[in-house]
């Protein structure tokens, strides 16, 4: 009898009435679920007794329930799917111990689509046409051939049953589909349109090349930067490619990188160094003045080669059939230009350009210091403490004087002068602890010229050699 009660109590410690329960079968495991429980809460007991740990959003979970049923799984990832037949739910193992339970993809629904595909050529040569356009006649869907000239064009019921096949240099091809799936084997035909002669037109712009291509020539109708740097030559090449600026605010010129001072600048003849006014803001030659101008980047003229940076030559007029005279005035300076045939063989060029007011009379330079805090007596009351007026004017002055010898020889004498000026005058007035009033008045006074001549003789000896002298 004490073996019997032994028995029972062992059996009661083993078999325990519950909701789910484990037994391992011939190494199987069996999992039971002996009443209706939600999903979660059986998800949640396969966590604890197998000591892993499932991952899922809740609303995954919501309204999902499991029926009595005894369940024989080799793992745990065999019993979810057994568990998950149902509810379009699956499992994937991150690791030993974690799960990650997902909805179930479901593959788009191919209902009422069809496909058509089909292999474009050429009718002649049979060659494959890759990139032809194929579409339906409502855009509702296209694509171009392959490589190899295929193509596949997907169809839905409602949209256009006309395929439409369009290449470059072919004829239009239509095509109607008749039956689901259907191929298409399509030759098209070349369209050769002869078109009639074209004739093009264009003005011959301002910026071209010299004949022998190592210059570039500028005319007198050279419209860059007319409107951004008025009526300066030098501001207008800043503008060119390969052309900088050695600063911002200054006037001369950098050519393919090199130095300011290293690009030499020549007028009929003579080389002009500085040629800049009010401290490298306005150019000092006379734009009016200059007919033609050749910019050298790289190969120079062999006169000339000695020189590291670029070659600016700019020329007058030198033998002007017709008088012309031109006057300009503007916000800050007058210029005044003629040339002018004085006999058969003689000629006049000459260029003037001044100020007619002060370049500084705008008020930004003449600063006045007052005092920041006049209320404490311990400081001095500087109720103007200095003020100055700078005063700058300036003026160039270009001519050349042009004597034909012969027809192939010529004598020409050139000037190039120009003068700047800046006075400024300071008023000093301070007044000390004893109210005492000093004022000291001086004035700082600056001029400075350029200067250049030349008398240069110019012989053709054949058509394509000078003799310069």
């Amino acid at each position: 009898m004490k073996h019997i009660f032994l028995s029972l109590f062992l059996l009661n410690i083993i078999v325990i009435p519950g909701i789910a329960q484990s037994d391992i079968i011939q190494g199987k495991n069996n999992f039971e679920i002996l009443e209706n429980q939600t999903l979660k809460e059986v998800l949640d007991n396969v966590s604890e007794q197998f000591e892993v740990l499932l991952a899922y959003p809740t609303p995954l979970l919501k309204n999902l329930s499991l029926a009595p049923a005894n369940y024989s799984f080799s793992d745990v990832e065999e019993l979810l799917d057994q568990m998950f037949s149902d509810f379009k739910l699956d499992v994937k193992q991150v690791s030993s111990e974690k799960y990650l339970i997902r909805k179930s993809y479901q593959e788009p629904s191919n209902m009422g689509f069809q496909e058509y595909s089909g292999v474009v050529r050429d009718k002649e040569s049979g060659q494959a046409l890759a990139f032809a356009s194929v579409y339906f006649s409502d855009f509702s869907n296209g694509t171009f051939t392959d490589s190899e000239g295929r193509f596949t064009l997907a169809h839905k019921g409602a949209s256009s049953d006309t395929i439409i096949i369009s290449y470059l240099a072919y004829g239009e091809r239509k095509l109607y589909t008749q039956k689901p799936d259907q191929y298409f084997e399509v030759f098209l035909d070349r369209n050769e349109n002869i078109i009639t002669d074209v004739l093009v037109e264009y003005i011959v712009p301002p910026t071209m090349f010299t004949r022998d291509g190592m210059a570039l020539v500028l005319s007198d109708k050279m419209p860059t930067g007319q409107n951004i740097v008025s009526n300066d030559l030098m501001r207008k090449l800043q503008l060119l490619p390969g052309i900088n600026a050695y600063n911002d605010d200054e006037s001369s010129l950098k050519i393919r990188g090199s130095n300011a001072d290293q690009s030499r600048i020549i007028l009929d003849g003579m080389p002009l160094y500085n040629v800049d006014h009010y401290y490298g803001i306005f150019s000092s030659v006379n734009d009016d003045f200059v007919d033609q101008v050749s910019l050298y980047k790289n190969a120079q003229p062999v006169q000339h080669q000695a020189f590291g940076g670029g070659l600016v030559l700019m020329d007058s007029e030198s033998d002007p059939i017709n008088t012309k005279a031109i006057l300009r005035v503007d916000l800050l300076n007058t210029t005044a230009a003629i040339s002018s045939p004085l006999t058969r063989k003689l000629s006049l060029n000459l260029g003037l350009r001044t100020t007619y007011r002060n370049v500084d009379d705008g008020g930004l330079i003449n600063l006045k210091r007052r005092s920041n805090d006049p209320e404490n007596f311990n400081n001095p009351q500087n109720d103007v403490f200095i003020s100055n007026e700078p005063d700058f004017r300036f003026y160039d002055l270009n001519g050349r004087l042009n004597f034909k010898l012969s027809n192939k020889t010529s004598l020409s004498y050139s000037i190039f002068k120009s003068h700047d000026r800046y006075i400024n005058s300071y008023d000093l007035n301070f007044q000390n602890h004893q109210q005492q009033n000093s004022r000291t008045i001086f004035e700082n006074r600056e001029a400075w010229d350029n200067f250049s001549s030349a008398l240069l003789l110019v012989s053709r000896i054949i058509k394509n050699w000078l003799l310069n002298g």
